[in-house]
């Protein structure tokens, strides 16, 4: 934390306010400085243009001056005294406030890597997740050596099938010539018969 700074005029302008003003002073009434001041030229006036009669106005003049005096000195030792006591709180607050800052600033620092650290984590669940569901999925299918043996089976019936067929096709291809052959023969005997019948009935 950057520490309290004030310029020169500010700084005599609270050196005199210190001077001149505290909180003996009585609302109207003039401030301790200004007071003992005008003490002491009543004195010295008293010193300088009295005679040996006036001896006891002076003492009592002196006597005013010095209780002033002294009073004015207590003032001040408490105003120092505040102004000591005051300036070890403010470096204290300024201790306090730069841990205070330190603690938010490891603080966020916290907050952001647990924000990580669960974007992480929930990153992983979901991963987690779609791993499970495509194992389920994997699950419901059988294994790719029974997938391979099931279709080399499939695949021998169909080569199976297809020899049968082919040898159906042939032996259609044989009945259909031999049904071709065996009706040319009807038609040969039927003709001959037929011709044999017209030379029977034309020997008759």
């Amino acid at each position: 934390m950057e520490r309290l700074t004030v310029n020169k005029d500010d700084e005599n302008f609270i050196r005199s306010r210190l001077r001149t003003q505290t909180a003996t002073a009585r609302p109207g009434a003039d401030p301790p400085l200004k007071k003992l001041l005008k003490k002491y030229v009543v004195y010295f006036d008293a010193l300088a243009s009295g005679g040996r009669e006036d001896k006891m106005a002076n003492d009592a003049q002196k006597e005013a001056f010095l209780k002033d005096s002294v009073n004015f000195d207590l003032a001040m030792a408490r105003t120092t005294s505040v102004v000591s006591a005051n300036s070890g709180e403010m470096d204290a607050y300024r201790v306090d406030h730069g841990n205070v800052r330190t603690s938010i600033s490891n603080a966020k620092g916290d907050i952001e890597a647990l924000k990580n650290a669960l974007d992480g984590a929930r990153l992983e669940r979901q991963h987690k997740e779609e791993y499970e569901g495509l194992r389920r999925l994997c699950v419901r299918y059988p294994r790719r050596e029974t997938t391979e043996a099931a279709n080399a089976t499939l695949r021998g019936s169909i080569r199976e099938l297809e020899e049968a067929s082919e040898s159906n096709i042939k032996v259609l291809k044989l009945r259909k010539k031999q049904f071709t052959t065996l009706l040319h023969v009807v038609n040969e005997l039927t003709e001959e018969l037929e011709h044999e019948g017209e030379e029977f009935d034309c020997a008759g």
